[in-house]
């Protein structure tokens, strides 16, 4: 049975689309994500999307604080289709896995 991921914080305001093309005027090149923030508060909780498993935890020299994990069987609703899907989670104040 395929899995419906959730988005990994509770109360979450999108404050960068994918593709944004206001962001590329603004930074001078593309955004592949979505930036997320939790601006209802103090709980900075970031919770599993599904039934993954991570693939890396640590610090990145560009990115910060990261971790990777890999989703099997997701449906992706824009195609339709059931596939493994990895999200890669960037900026992150701490981590703990």
């Amino acid at each position: 049975m395929p899995q419906h991921l959730i988005l990994p914080l509770n109360q979450a305001q999108l404050t960068a689309g994918y593709k944004n093309a206001q962001y590329k005027t603004k930074f001078g090149f593309p955004h592949f994500g979505i930036d997320l923030s939790n601006g209802a508060g103090d709980d900075r909780t970031l919770w599993a999307m599904g039934d993954g498993t991570v693939r890396a935890a640590g610090l990145d020299s560009i990115f910060g604080n990261t971790v990777v994990i890999t989703y099997p069987a997701v449906y992706v609703h824009g195609s339709g289709k059931i596939q493994d899907l990895t999200v890669r989670l960037y900026h992150l104040d701490s981590v703990a896995v």
